[in-house]
């Protein structure tokens, strides 16, 4: 009998370990001196949710949370590595630009994922100094959704989500977000 509790005791935890592989997460932050720029341009693709956030800083500092299912973390960290998921800074004169390194992600495929690939979500806040402000017009051709849009915050969503409130993976390429942010 107590064999037999071992046994189911072992395989409980060997199917702990083999899910344990299920969801990969990670939170990269990334800081950008925009010093007195006087148009800090943000040109943002392939997020699944974007937020601009005021606050009281002095530089813009982006966090990228990443959830990546069916993947093992040494795939998670090749690819934060290869720089996937990091912005390009340009300052030039009196302005200052920010935009999505990796402008198309291919889909990851593992073993695990089959041949569909790897479920992959991306989402990003920007925190900009709060004597900047911005609109709230989407580039034409984002078919993505303005959530909420106050002096303090922007939240955009992009538009098609499965039944899993989740986008596929070629409409999150689709989406664009370019904001001019302006000193005010």
């Amino acid at each position: 009998m107590m064999r037999k509790y071992y046994f189911l005791f072992l395989l409980f935890l060997g199917l702990g370990v083999t899910t344990a592989h299920a969801q990969m997460k990670r939170t990269i932050y990334e800081t950008f001196e925009i010093d007195s720029a006087a148009t800090v341009v943000l040109d943002l693709v392939g997020f699944t949710d974007i937020e601009i956030k005021a606050w009281a800083g002095n530089t813009v500092l982006t966090e990228v949370n990443i959830e990546i299912y069916d993947a093992s973390p040494e795939i998670l960290n090749y690819f934060v590595e290869l720089g996937r998921y990091k912005f390009a800074f340009e300052r030039k004169d009196d302005n200052a630009s920010i935009a999505t390194q990796v402008r198309e992600r291919r889909v990851i495929k593992t073993k695990e994922s089959g041949p569909g690939g790897c479920q992959e979500k991306v989402n990003v806040r920007v925190f900009v100094p709060d004597n900047y402000t911005w609109s709230a017009v989407l580039e034409g051709d984002s078919d993505g959704m303005i959530r909420e849009h106050t002096d303090d915050m922007l939240r955009w969503e992009s538009g098609n989500k499965n039944s899993d409130n989740v986008e596929s993976y070629e409409d999150s390429k689709k989406h664009k977000l370019i904001k001019t942010l302006t000193k005010g």
